[in-house]
């Protein structure tokens, strides 16, 4: 997440970071001149309040959020299942409902940037709790919003000094 915030701020966008680490998120924001809120994104509370400091208007929302087990099957607990979902998939399909009305308001293509990882194509042994579900997640996201949020790259979205963008970083 923050190499993303880092080539968004240097093409002239605007970003608001978030993030659990209150030391590394400070310093972030500081480097970057950007605003930030500290928390996490298995509180509710917390994504609302980080939507709502980066302002009514968002032109992107990068979750840059994940967990990773490297266990076999047999060694993850049903606790392990329900926090990667927490997290995976719950936090990034709340962040989204969250920031929805921001990225509608924007004034151009607001897009949503998530990730995911070779694992879940490949079956790696070792990564059995990801179930692929942030890969699933953004095509009904975009299919329920409707074409103005496609899921990109939200650093290939260019920018001018007069057209500054803002994105909100998890």
């Amino acid at each position: 997440g923050s190499n993303i915030a880092r080539r968004l701020v240097g093409a002239k966008n605007t970003v608001h970071i978030t993030g659990r680490n209150a030391e590394r998120t400070a310093a972030l924001a500081s480097e970057l001149s950007a605003s930030y809120t500290i928390g996490d994104v298995t509180d509710d509370a917390h994504i609302v309040e980080a939507v709502a400091q980066a302002g009514p208007t968002l032109d992107g929302l990068v979750y840059a959020v994940g967990t990773i087990n490297l266990k076999p099957l047999i060694r993850l607990t049903a606790s392990d299942f329900l926090n990667d979902y927490t997290v995976n998939a719950l936090g990034a399909a709340r962040s989204v409902q969250a920031a929805l009305p921001a990225l509608k308001a924007s004034a151009g293509t607001a897009s949503v940037l998530f990730f995911s990882t070779i694992a879940v194509a490949q079956g790696f042994a070792s990564h059995a709790s990801r179930i692929g579900c942030v890969e699933a997640d953004p095509g009904s996201v975009t299919a329920r919003r409707c074409v103005t949020l496609p899921p990109n790259d939200a650093t290939d979205t260019p920018a001018s000094g007069a057209n500054v963008l803002k994105y909100v970083l998890y």
